[in-house]
């Protein structure tokens, strides 16, 4: 009998070994802030706040769109894991500024120029 005891911790552990990289890779992709936050750096953004809404048929998102002054095509802005509160200081009609890779946004409407460090909890 006490050979069992030995043999099942070993199959624990090999079995611990051997799962344990996917088990990393699940734990992974439910981080959403960082699948956010690595779509959010490489976009620049320099035009007008045209909508912004939650969208009830993509997982309730916090959704912007913009206009880019140089571009004609719509972009839209996911800010679902953002812990500034920044979507609900926005307004439709306000200009927003961000450069490629920053992850700082300015926003210029009637009262002034506004500057927001949009943080992801990103680890």
């Amino acid at each position: 009998m006490p050979m069992k005891k030995p043999k099942i911790f070993l199959y624990i552990i090999f079995f611990g070994v051997m799962l344990s990289p996917g088990i990393i890779e699940i734990i992974k992709s439910y981080n959403g802030e960082c699948r956010v936050l690595k779509a959010f750096l490489p976009f620049a953004y320099h035009g007008i706040i045209l909508k912004k809404y939650i969208d009830s048929t993509e997982h309730s998102y916090h959704t912007v769109e913009i206009r880019n002054f140089d571009d004609p095509e719509i972009q839209k802005l996911l800010l679902d894991y953002g812990k500034t509160g920044f979507f609900w200081k926005i307004n439709v009609n306000d200009t927003i500024h961000k450069k490629f890779g920053s992850d700082t946004v300015f926003i210029y409407n009637k009262s002034g120029r506004k500057q927001y460090i949009l943080k992801f909890d990103c680890k």
